[in-house]
């Protein structure tokens, strides 16, 4: 028997009732020590942008949930990373997100992904090729 894989994209993509349910979960963490509900478990986070909170927060709520968490940042310590099917791979990315995604799948439990919007054209933006393209290549949960 297999289970969809269920993204975090955004929160139109959950009912009410989980977006509450979760929202008591962080109360939970918050209120209490966090235990280890990651244990033996990582995550990647693929971070495209600069980050302080976003980043410190995840490798640390990682960290106290007894998990790892693996950054990587495309351009930088990764290949950058091609997100047009059928582009020809001549140009400055070396890795394209159909291979990307796969891989980490294969690393992690999970793919967190930080990424802004170019905001130079809202339709392109709105598209959101990054974390869509991840989740519709991974094999675990994307964030």
């Amino acid at each position: 028997m297999t289970h969809a894989i269920r993204h975090f994209l955004n929160t139109q993509d959950w009912s009410r009732a989980d977006l509450d349910a979760l929202l008591i979960q962080a109360a939970s963490f918050k209120r209490h020590k966090l235990g280890d509900a990651l244990k033996g478990r990582s995550i990647a986070l693929v971070f495209f942008n600069p980050s302080l909170r976003t980043r410190t927060s995840f490798e640390l709520g990682a960290f106290q949930l007894g998990g790892h968490a693996v950054v990587l940042q495309p351009g930088k310590d990764a290949w950058p990373i091609e997100f047009d099917l059928g582009t020809v791979m001549d140009g400055d990315t070396e890795e394209h997100i159909a291979e990307v995604a796969k891989v980490l799948s294969r690393y992690v439990d999970m793919i967190g992904v930080r990424a802004f919007p170019k905001f130079v054209d809202w339709s392109l933006d709105r598209q959101d090729k990054v974390l869509r393209g991840f989740a519709e290549h991974a094999t675990v949960p994307v964030i």
